[in-house]
Protein backbone atom coordinates (compact mmCIF):
# COMPACT_ATOMS: atom_id res chain seq x y z
CA UNK A 1 0.00 0.00 0.00
CA UNK A 2 1.43 3.41 -1.02
CA UNK A 3 2.39 5.61 2.10
CA UNK A 4 -0.16 8.49 2.53
CA UNK A 5 1.89 11.75 2.74
CA UNK A 6 2.23 13.60 6.38
CA UNK A 7 5.04 16.26 5.86
CA UNK A 8 6.26 17.86 3.01
CA UNK A 9 9.45 15.89 2.63
CA UNK A 10 7.41 12.73 1.63
CA UNK A 11 5.68 14.60 -1.03
CA UNK A 12 6.30 12.92 -4.43
CA UNK A 13 5.67 12.74 -7.84
CA UNK A 14 1.80 11.49 -7.94
CA UNK A 15 1.17 13.03 -4.31
CA UNK A 16 -1.84 15.14 -3.47
CA UNK A 17 -1.77 18.56 -1.43
CA UNK A 18 -5.61 19.30 -1.31
CA UNK A 19 -7.06 19.41 -4.87
CA UNK A 20 -3.09 19.32 -6.62
CA UNK A 21 -1.19 16.89 -7.45
CA UNK A 22 2.63 16.79 -7.19
CA UNK A 23 4.43 16.39 -10.66
CA UNK A 24 7.70 17.11 -9.80
CA UNK A 25 9.58 18.94 -7.26
CA UNK A 26 11.71 22.22 -7.84
CA UNK A 27 13.38 23.78 -5.00
CA UNK A 28 14.19 23.56 -1.31
CA UNK A 29 15.13 26.22 1.45
CA UNK A 30 15.57 26.03 4.55
CA UNK A 31 11.38 27.17 5.35
CA UNK A 32 9.36 25.51 2.36
CA UNK A 33 9.33 22.99 -0.20
CA UNK A 34 8.37 23.82 -3.45
CA UNK A 35 6.78 21.64 -6.67
CA UNK A 36 5.00 21.57 -10.11
CA UNK A 37 1.23 20.44 -9.52
CA UNK A 38 -1.27 20.17 -11.69
CA UNK A 39 -5.43 20.70 -10.59
CA UNK A 40 -6.97 17.14 -10.73
CA UNK A 41 -9.72 18.57 -12.60
CA UNK A 42 -7.35 20.11 -14.45
CA UNK A 43 -4.82 17.91 -16.03
CA UNK A 44 -2.25 19.54 -18.15
CA UNK A 45 -2.11 23.28 -16.87
CA UNK A 46 1.11 23.46 -14.48
CA UNK A 47 1.28 25.47 -11.46
CA UNK A 48 3.96 26.09 -8.80
CA UNK A 49 2.96 25.07 -5.01
CA UNK A 50 5.29 26.29 -2.14
CA UNK A 51 4.15 24.80 1.36
CA UNK A 52 5.96 25.35 4.99
CA UNK A 53 8.36 23.10 6.69
CA UNK A 54 6.31 23.53 9.74
CA UNK A 55 2.91 23.66 10.76
CA UNK A 56 1.96 26.63 12.80
CA UNK A 57 0.96 24.88 15.83
CA UNK A 58 4.90 23.25 15.88
CA UNK A 59 6.32 27.08 16.40
CA UNK A 60 8.54 27.94 19.73
CA UNK A 61 8.95 31.77 20.65
CA UNK A 62 12.80 31.04 20.06
CA UNK A 63 12.20 29.65 16.47
CA UNK A 64 10.86 31.17 13.06
CA UNK A 65 7.24 31.99 12.48
CA UNK A 66 7.24 30.09 9.50
CA UNK A 67 3.96 30.62 8.44
CA UNK A 68 4.17 34.14 9.12
CA UNK A 69 6.76 33.81 6.89
CA UNK A 70 5.16 32.26 4.40
CA UNK A 71 1.84 34.46 4.81
CA UNK A 72 4.12 37.76 3.86
CA UNK A 73 5.39 36.40 0.87
CA UNK A 74 1.56 35.43 -0.33
CA UNK A 75 0.43 39.43 1.10
CA UNK A 76 2.95 40.58 -1.35
CA UNK A 77 2.03 38.37 -4.26
CA UNK A 78 -1.32 39.34 -3.61
CA UNK A 79 -0.86 42.94 -3.21
CA UNK A 80 1.75 43.82 -5.60
CA UNK A 81 2.57 43.24 -9.21
CA UNK A 82 5.41 40.40 -8.82
CA UNK A 83 4.65 38.60 -12.15
CA UNK A 84 3.22 35.70 -10.54
CA UNK A 85 -0.87 35.35 -9.62
CA UNK A 86 -1.73 33.72 -6.54
CA UNK A 87 -4.39 30.74 -7.36
CA UNK A 88 -4.86 29.18 -3.78
CA UNK A 89 -3.73 29.76 -0.47
CA UNK A 90 -4.86 26.61 1.72
CA UNK A 91 -3.20 24.28 4.79
CA UNK A 92 -2.36 20.26 4.39
CA UNK A 93 -3.29 18.05 4.62
CA UNK A 94 -5.34 19.50 7.56
CA UNK A 95 -6.70 22.85 8.69
CA UNK A 96 -3.85 23.24 11.77
CA UNK A 97 -1.38 21.44 8.92
CA UNK A 98 1.28 23.04 6.76
CA UNK A 99 0.20 26.32 4.89
CA UNK A 100 0.60 26.10 0.93
CA UNK A 101 0.21 28.34 -1.80
CA UNK A 102 -0.08 28.33 -5.46
CA UNK A 103 0.86 30.71 -8.16
CA UNK A 104 2.01 30.58 -11.68
CA UNK A 105 4.17 27.92 -13.22
CA UNK A 106 7.44 30.04 -15.05
CA UNK A 107 9.52 27.82 -17.23
CA UNK A 108 12.81 29.23 -16.84
CA UNK A 109 16.65 28.89 -15.01
CA UNK A 110 18.08 31.01 -12.29
CA UNK A 111 20.10 34.08 -13.46
CA UNK A 112 23.83 32.35 -12.94
CA UNK A 113 22.32 28.93 -15.05
CA UNK A 114 20.96 30.93 -17.73
CA UNK A 115 24.43 33.33 -17.99
CA UNK A 116 26.24 29.65 -17.62
CA UNK A 117 24.60 28.27 -21.00
CA UNK A 118 23.72 31.19 -22.87
CA UNK A 119 27.70 33.58 -21.75
CA UNK A 120 25.71 36.71 -22.48
CA UNK A 121 27.42 39.88 -23.89
CA UNK A 122 27.51 42.70 -21.58
CA UNK A 123 24.86 44.08 -23.62
CA UNK A 124 22.55 41.19 -23.08
CA UNK A 125 23.50 40.97 -19.10
CA UNK A 126 22.59 44.79 -18.58
CA UNK A 127 18.86 44.14 -20.53
CA UNK A 128 18.17 41.37 -17.58
CA UNK A 129 20.10 43.16 -14.89
CA UNK A 130 18.22 46.36 -15.92
CA UNK A 131 14.63 44.54 -15.69
CA UNK A 132 15.70 42.83 -12.15
CA UNK A 133 16.66 46.64 -10.79
CA UNK A 134 13.48 48.36 -12.14
CA UNK A 135 11.23 45.32 -10.13
CA UNK A 136 13.08 46.07 -7.18
CA UNK A 137 12.98 49.78 -7.48
CA UNK A 138 9.15 49.31 -8.04
CA UNK A 139 9.18 47.54 -4.87
CA UNK A 140 11.00 50.00 -2.83
CA UNK A 141 8.40 53.12 -4.17
CA UNK A 142 5.94 51.34 -2.25
CA UNK A 143 7.98 50.25 0.99
CA UNK A 144 9.03 46.97 -0.13
CA UNK A 145 12.28 45.78 0.37
CA UNK A 146 13.34 42.15 -0.63
CA UNK A 147 16.07 41.21 1.57
CA UNK A 148 17.53 38.40 -0.11
CA UNK A 149 18.74 39.25 -3.67
CA UNK A 150 20.51 36.55 -5.18
CA UNK A 151 21.00 34.19 -8.20
CA UNK A 152 18.41 31.69 -6.66
CA UNK A 153 15.76 33.97 -6.12
CA UNK A 154 15.53 35.50 -9.82
CA UNK A 155 13.77 33.35 -12.67
CA UNK A 156 14.98 33.72 -16.24
CA UNK A 157 11.82 33.12 -17.99
CA UNK A 158 12.58 30.45 -21.51
CA UNK A 159 10.12 32.19 -23.64
CA UNK A 160 11.34 35.95 -23.55
CA UNK A 161 14.48 35.88 -21.26
CA UNK A 162 12.46 38.38 -18.56
CA UNK A 163 14.00 37.82 -15.33
CA UNK A 164 10.99 37.62 -12.41
CA UNK A 165 12.32 38.38 -8.39
CA UNK A 166 10.74 35.94 -6.54
CA UNK A 167 10.82 34.58 -3.14
CA UNK A 168 9.68 37.28 -0.80
CA UNK A 169 9.88 35.46 2.31
CA UNK A 170 11.83 37.62 4.59
CA UNK A 171 10.79 40.91 2.60
CA UNK A 172 9.51 43.62 4.51
CA UNK A 173 6.28 44.59 4.11
CA UNK A 174 5.73 49.23 5.03
CA UNK A 175 4.94 49.30 8.83
CA UNK A 176 5.56 45.49 9.86
CA UNK A 177 8.54 44.38 11.94
CA UNK A 178 11.09 42.06 10.66
CA UNK A 179 10.66 38.74 12.38
CA UNK A 180 14.16 37.54 12.82
CA UNK A 181 16.27 38.31 15.66
CA UNK A 182 19.80 39.62 14.49
CA UNK A 183 19.70 40.26 10.49
CA UNK A 184 17.55 38.46 7.80
CA UNK A 185 18.61 35.02 6.74
CA UNK A 186 21.23 34.44 4.16
CA UNK A 187 24.62 33.24 3.07
CA UNK A 188 27.17 34.90 5.31
CA UNK A 189 29.56 35.61 2.14
CA UNK A 190 26.54 37.90 0.96
CA UNK A 191 26.06 40.40 4.35
CA UNK A 192 26.76 44.01 3.72
CA UNK A 193 29.41 45.55 5.44
CA UNK A 194 26.71 47.45 7.87
CA UNK A 195 25.27 43.96 8.99
CA UNK A 196 28.61 42.66 9.83
CA UNK A 197 29.15 45.98 12.20
CA UNK A 198 25.68 45.21 13.83
CA UNK A 199 26.94 41.66 14.39
CA UNK A 200 29.83 42.56 15.98
CA UNK A 201 28.64 44.55 18.61
CA UNK A 202 26.53 41.49 19.68
CA UNK A 203 22.98 43.19 20.67
CA UNK A 204 21.08 40.53 18.97
CA UNK A 205 21.89 38.35 22.22
CA UNK A 206 19.76 40.90 23.81
CA UNK A 207 16.65 40.08 21.19
CA UNK A 208 17.46 43.46 18.57
CA UNK A 209 16.53 43.36 15.26
CA UNK A 210 18.98 44.58 11.75
CA UNK A 211 17.07 45.77 8.82
CA UNK A 212 19.04 46.49 5.81
CA UNK A 213 16.49 47.94 4.23
CA UNK A 214 16.96 49.76 0.89
CA UNK A 215 20.98 49.83 0.96
CA UNK A 216 20.95 46.38 1.94
CA UNK A 217 19.06 45.58 -1.41
CA UNK A 218 21.20 47.90 -3.42
CA UNK A 219 24.08 46.22 -1.93
CA UNK A 220 22.92 42.43 -2.55
CA UNK A 221 22.45 43.86 -6.45
CA UNK A 222 25.51 44.87 -6.68
CA UNK A 223 27.51 41.52 -5.34
CA UNK A 224 24.78 40.17 -7.81
CA UNK A 225 26.20 42.48 -10.61
CA UNK A 226 29.87 41.15 -9.19
CA UNK A 227 29.68 37.36 -9.77
CA UNK A 228 27.69 37.95 -13.37
CA UNK A 229 30.44 39.93 -14.53
CA UNK A 230 33.15 38.36 -13.42
CA UNK A 231 32.27 34.58 -13.02
CA UNK A 232 33.57 35.11 -9.49
CA UNK A 233 32.89 35.94 -5.60
CA UNK A 234 33.66 39.42 -4.07
CA UNK A 235 34.55 37.56 -0.78
CA UNK A 236 35.84 34.29 -0.29
CA UNK A 237 32.68 32.33 0.52
CA UNK A 238 35.19 29.12 1.93
CA UNK A 239 36.78 31.44 4.18
CA UNK A 240 35.80 30.77 7.99
CA UNK A 241 33.78 33.04 9.31
CA UNK A 242 35.59 35.42 11.66
CA UNK A 243 37.83 36.04 8.67
CA UNK A 244 34.90 36.26 6.14
CA UNK A 245 33.66 39.31 8.29
CA UNK A 246 36.70 40.79 8.39
CA UNK A 247 36.99 40.80 5.00
CA UNK A 248 33.99 42.15 4.23
CA UNK A 249 33.98 45.12 6.69
CA UNK A 250 37.47 46.14 5.64
CA UNK A 251 38.81 44.67 2.35
CA UNK A 252 37.59 46.73 -0.95
CA UNK A 253 36.88 44.15 -3.99
CA UNK A 254 38.91 44.27 -7.20
CA UNK A 255 37.01 46.06 -10.11
CA UNK A 256 35.44 43.50 -11.91
CA UNK A 257 37.02 44.90 -15.54
CA UNK A 258 40.53 44.37 -13.51
CA UNK A 259 39.43 40.83 -12.85
CA UNK A 260 37.62 40.52 -16.40
CA UNK A 261 38.75 42.86 -19.43
CA UNK A 262 35.56 42.48 -21.60
CA UNK A 263 33.88 44.00 -19.00
CA UNK A 264 33.14 47.65 -19.61
CA UNK A 265 34.40 49.79 -17.45
CA UNK A 266 30.97 51.79 -16.85
CA UNK A 267 30.05 48.56 -15.30
CA UNK A 268 32.75 47.56 -13.42
CA UNK A 269 32.21 51.48 -11.78
CA UNK A 270 28.21 51.34 -11.17
CA UNK A 271 29.87 47.35 -9.57
CA UNK A 272 32.00 49.13 -7.13
CA UNK A 273 29.44 52.53 -5.72
CA UNK A 274 26.73 49.56 -4.75
CA UNK A 275 29.33 47.91 -2.89
CA UNK A 276 30.56 50.76 -1.27
CA UNK A 277 31.27 50.39 2.75
CA UNK A 278 29.47 52.58 3.69
CA UNK A 279 26.09 52.65 2.81
CA UNK A 280 25.14 56.49 1.97
CA UNK A 281 28.50 56.20 0.05
CA UNK A 282 25.91 53.78 -2.47
CA UNK A 283 23.50 54.87 -4.69
CA UNK A 284 20.70 56.88 -3.12
CA UNK A 285 17.84 54.46 -4.54
CA UNK A 286 17.20 51.53 -6.62
CA UNK A 287 15.91 54.29 -9.42
CA UNK A 288 19.12 56.11 -9.06
CA UNK A 289 20.57 53.15 -9.87
CA UNK A 290 18.36 52.57 -12.64
CA UNK A 291 19.31 55.81 -14.12
CA UNK A 292 22.81 54.79 -13.95
CA UNK A 293 22.08 51.67 -15.79
CA UNK A 294 20.17 53.62 -18.74
CA UNK A 295 23.00 55.94 -18.75
CA UNK A 296 25.41 52.94 -19.14
CA UNK A 297 23.25 51.12 -21.96
CA UNK A 298 23.85 54.55 -24.45
CA UNK A 299 27.60 52.63 -24.70
CA UNK A 300 25.85 49.45 -25.41
CA UNK A 301 26.10 49.96 -29.64
CA UNK A 302 29.87 49.27 -28.93
CA UNK A 303 31.76 46.78 -30.55
CA UNK A 304 32.82 45.30 -26.79
CA UNK A 305 29.55 45.23 -25.83
CA UNK A 306 28.28 42.89 -27.85
CA UNK A 307 31.33 39.84 -27.45
CA UNK A 308 30.44 37.27 -24.78
CA UNK A 309 31.48 37.92 -21.14
CA UNK A 310 32.96 34.36 -20.68
CA UNK A 311 36.40 33.72 -20.83
CA UNK A 312 37.95 30.93 -23.09
CA UNK A 313 39.70 28.67 -21.06
CA UNK A 314 43.56 27.99 -21.65
CA UNK A 315 44.16 25.56 -24.83
CA UNK A 316 46.26 23.25 -22.96
CA UNK A 317 43.52 22.77 -20.56
CA UNK A 318 39.88 22.95 -22.97
CA UNK A 319 40.32 19.63 -24.06
CA UNK A 320 40.94 17.59 -20.63
CA UNK A 321 38.74 19.61 -18.46
CA UNK A 322 35.36 21.30 -20.49
CA UNK A 323 33.47 22.76 -17.64
CA UNK A 324 33.97 24.42 -14.80
CA UNK A 325 32.78 21.22 -12.40
CA UNK A 326 35.48 19.24 -14.35
CA UNK A 327 38.37 22.10 -12.95
CA UNK A 328 36.83 21.15 -9.27
CA UNK A 329 37.25 17.44 -9.91
CA UNK A 330 40.35 16.90 -11.53
CA UNK A 331 41.85 19.51 -8.33
CA UNK A 332 40.33 17.68 -5.57
CA UNK A 333 41.47 14.39 -7.45
CA UNK A 334 45.05 14.81 -7.59
CA UNK A 335 47.79 15.72 -4.91
CA UNK A 336 49.24 18.61 -6.32
CA UNK A 337 48.80 20.50 -3.64
CA UNK A 338 51.08 18.72 -1.41
CA UNK A 339 53.75 19.48 -3.91
CA UNK A 340 53.29 22.97 -3.73
CA UNK A 341 56.12 24.84 -1.46
CA UNK A 342 54.37 26.72 1.64
CA UNK A 343 56.22 29.38 1.05
CA UNK A 344 54.47 29.90 -2.47
CA UNK A 345 51.19 29.46 -1.25
CA UNK A 346 51.74 31.86 1.72
CA UNK A 347 52.94 34.56 -0.86
CA UNK A 348 49.70 33.87 -2.93
CA UNK A 349 47.41 34.42 0.03
CA UNK A 350 49.18 37.49 0.80
CA UNK A 351 48.53 38.98 -2.74
CA UNK A 352 44.86 37.41 -2.18
CA UNK A 353 44.40 40.01 1.43
CA UNK A 354 46.24 42.97 -0.44
CA UNK A 355 44.26 42.79 -3.63
CA UNK A 356 41.09 41.23 -2.95
CA UNK A 357 40.55 40.07 -6.60
CA UNK A 358 37.45 37.79 -7.11
CA UNK A 359 36.92 34.46 -6.33
CA UNK A 360 36.00 32.51 -9.36
CA UNK A 361 32.90 31.12 -8.94
CA UNK A 362 32.56 26.86 -10.43
CA UNK A 363 29.29 26.25 -12.25
CA UNK A 364 27.68 23.42 -10.07
CA UNK A 365 29.85 24.00 -6.84
CA UNK A 366 28.87 26.29 -4.11
CA UNK A 367 32.44 27.96 -4.88
CA UNK A 368 34.93 25.90 -4.28
CA UNK A 369 37.88 28.83 -5.53
CA UNK A 370 40.40 31.21 -4.69
CA UNK A 371 40.49 35.14 -5.00
CA UNK A 372 43.34 35.59 -8.04
CA UNK A 373 43.09 37.53 -10.93
CA UNK A 374 42.73 35.95 -14.40
CA UNK A 375 44.04 32.39 -13.53
CA UNK A 376 43.59 29.07 -15.09
CA UNK A 377 40.21 27.37 -13.31
CA UNK A 378 42.48 24.50 -12.30
CA UNK A 379 45.27 26.49 -10.93
CA UNK A 380 42.20 29.05 -8.63
CA UNK A 381 41.19 25.76 -7.30
CA UNK A 382 44.51 25.15 -6.15
CA UNK A 383 45.86 28.19 -4.99
CA UNK A 384 42.44 27.94 -3.01
CA UNK A 385 42.90 24.47 -1.59
CA UNK A 386 46.47 26.23 -0.55
CA UNK A 387 45.27 29.20 0.87
CA UNK A 388 42.97 27.54 2.82
CA UNK A 389 45.91 25.02 4.41
CA UNK A 390 47.86 27.97 5.07
CA UNK A 391 45.10 29.45 6.79
CA UNK A 392 44.22 26.30 8.88
CA UNK A 393 47.85 26.41 9.61
CA UNK A 394 48.21 29.86 11.13
CA UNK A 395 44.99 29.49 12.90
Amino acid sequence: MAMIPIHPDQLVPGSRVGPWRVLAPLGAGGFGRVFKVEREEQPGRTYTLKVALRPSSAHLPEEENVEERMSREVAIHMAYDTGLKVHAVDHWPILSGFLYFVTDYVEGETLHEWRWRTEPSAARLLTVFTEVVRQVSALHQRGVCHRDLKSDNILIRTEDEKPLVFDYGVARLPGMTTLTVGVPPTSPYLLPPECVTFLGKETWKQGAHFDPGVPGDLYALGMLLFEALTDGYAFHPKLPYDLLVVAIATRVPAAPHMLNPKVPRVLSDITLRLLEKRPEARYPSAEALLQALWDAAKERKQPEWQTSLALPPPEEEALESPTPAAHLHAAEESSAVEGVERAAAADELAQVKAETPGAPMLEGTDGVSVEAPVLPRWRSVLWSLCSLLVLSLAL
